[in-house]
């Protein structure tokens, strides 16, 4: 947040500053005198007037540039802090809402709409600071000179602030859109290049082009309507000023002909009155920038306010993996149920296969046993114990999982091994890496295990991405382990290699492994058909083949 230090050494060099440079205007009002004045020119008296000017345009010119600096650090600590608020809400997010809404609007948060409160909330803090005590002082200064001048000056101030109310109204519902089309054009560019292998294949370009023109157009129709409605309050404004200078100068022009005032505090007058204009012709010139700010933080507060997943486990155990569901149903969306009245044991050590249809709900049982989503009703033990009075740290470090689409980032693959395990001593490491059948191809390279991994590991094939998930997941070390999928990425020969890699790797581990290439489940403890949700068959390969039901449709589309 603000420190109010750093704001308070601000506010004392905006008041000396401005204060310096509200001051220069009389010495040179002062030094006209002299020099207009009836008689000799005293040049001595000139010379030291200009100089006063000088010295206090200098002083003035480092001061407001010390506090511009300390209000730019002030911003931008406050931005940073907001954007920490942003990263940790959504690391407490419930996975329900990042499941629904564009990642590509909350990326917007911590990046566009974050810039453009920094933008906002410098121009905020520089031109307010500094504003109020040039207003304050240059009054004093007027006051001192003309009464009747600094009350033409004052008429004009309902006028501005009425332009200005009105203009904000407007401009502040036409920012708001802006930033919501922001957040939707980069949801969709993000989107698009995830998926831009999926848009040539299937020959997509130009309906994405299309796509994208359409939100771009909107986005740009919508920014020239906010720009276009902000930038109304500066000219008015100057309207505003223009007419009271040519009041101004009018009054002053009378008075100096009545002999009531001098040519030189005219001029400092004049010089007053554009100060005095100054602070409002920049709020107005900035107002865009202002409500751009605005919009981005009410975006970004309206994420803060979401709740957060609470944490109400407290318990911890190292569970020997023996996993129930009872009587369990769920649904994503409310009055349509995808699970309902689930029951399943799962001793330890066993191997499990989930098989279906895509749709079946078999990833959905994964999503329920990770707490990734709450039951509607029901439960689910580890080890007796239900899974919501556990932790969630704890019942994530009994748990290893791989999931379809393998995730690596830029770094060593040292590192992305030893994700989540930084304490893991090199020895597990390879046993790791051996046991997933990956140790081998890491040797061949030139950095063994400190080879870096590119962004979106572009220097690896799809296979050995997959092969290095499975070897982090198996140095993470949970009694209970996850197979999404986990050969999706393998070519045949390779995935028969790790097959007889997993046979003994599943003997230490409950193994659930979901699955569509019915090949590599013959082998299970048990197998879950599922359909529509709902267990329809359960048993070995062998006793489901001769049933002769769901399995061994599924089982003969295959082969």
């Amino acid at each position: 947040m603000i420190k109010k230090r750093n704001l308070l050494w601000s506010l004392v060099f905006a008041i000396v500053g401005n204060f310096a440079m509200v001051l220069t205007p009389f010495y040179l009002g002062l030094a006209i005198d002299a020099m207009v004045s009836q008689g000799n020119v005293d040049l001595v008296l000139v010379k030291t007037y200009l100089s006063y000017a000088v010295i206090l345009y200098i002083v003035s010119f480092v001061f407001v540039w010390i506090s511009n600096n300390i209000s730019f650090s002030i911003a931008s600590d406050f931005v940073t802090s907001i954007r920490d608020k942003v990263q940790n809400k959504l690391a407490t997010l419930p996975l329900s809402y990042l499941d629904v809404h564009p990642h590509g609007k909350l990326t917007n948060m911590l990046s566009n709409d974050s810039d453009l409160i920094l933008d906002g909330l410098f121009q905020a803090i520089s031109k307010i600071l500094g504003g109020l005590v040039i207003i304050v002082v240059a009054t004093i200064f007027m006051l001192r000179i003309n009464t009747t001048m600094t009350f033409v000056v004052y008429l004009t101030l309902p006028f501005v602030y009425i332009s200005s109310h009105i203009v904000s109204k407007v401009s502040g519902a036409s920012f708001r859109s802006q930033q919501d089309l922001a957040g939707q054009l980069n949801g969709f560019v993000s989107e698009s290049i995830y998926n831009h292998k999926l848009i040539l294949n299937y020959n997509y370009q130009e309906t994405i082009l299309n796509r994208f023109k359409s939100l771009n157009d909107q986005y740009n129709i919508a920014g020239q309507r906010a720009q276009f409605t902000a930038s109304l309050t500066n000219p008015t404004t100057r309207v505003v000023n223009n007419l009271s200078y040519a009041i101004v100068g009018l009054v002053g022009a009378m008075t100096i002909l009545n002999g009531n005032l001098t040519v030189g505090l005219f001029t400092s007058f004049i010089s007053y009155s554009l100060m005095f204009a100054k602070p409002f012709n920049e709020l107005s010139g900035n107002l865009a920038q202002v409500f751009a700010a605005k919009a981005g933080y009410e975006n970004i507060q309206s994420l803060l306010n979401i709740k957060s997943e609470v944490d109400t486990g407290t318990q911890e155990i190292m569970t020997a993996g023996h996993v129930s569901f009872e009587d369990v149903s769920f649904a994503y969306q409310e009055n349509n149920p995808l699970i309902e009245n689930l029951d399943l044991e799962v001793k330890p050590k066993q191997k499990i296969a989930i098989v279906g249809p895509t749709g079946a709900g078999k990833s959905t049982l994964i999503n329920i046993l990770m707490r990734y989503y709450e039951v509607d009703s029901g439960k689910v033990y580890l080890d007796g114990v239900d899974i919501r009075q556990l932790s969630r740290q704890s019942l994530h470090e009994n748990i290893s999982i791989v999931l379809q689409d393998p995730w690596l980032f830029e770094g060593t693959i040292l590192e992305n091994l030893k994700y989540g395990r930084e304490d893991a001593t090199m020895d597990a490491v390879i046993e790791a890496a051996k046991a997933a059948d990956v140790h081998e191809f890491i040797s061949s390279l030139d950095k063994g295990y400190e080879t870096m991994i590119q962004k979106g590991a572009r220097n690896i094939s799809g296979g050995q991405k997959q092969l290095l998930t499975i070897a982090r997941a198996l140095l993470q070390g949970g009694p209970i382990l996850i197979l999404d999928e986990a050969t999706s990425n393998i070519d045949s020969l390779t995935e028969k290699r790790i097959q007889s890699v997993f046979t003994t790797i599943m003997k230490q581990h409950t193994t659930f492994f979901i699955a569509h290439r019915l090949s590599t489940v013959i082998d299970s403890d048990l197998i879950l058909v599922m359909k529509q949700g709902n267990i329809v068959e359960k048993g070995t390969h062998r006793e489901l083949m001769d049933k002769k039901g769901f399995y061994y449709t599924l089982y003969q589309s295959q082969f």
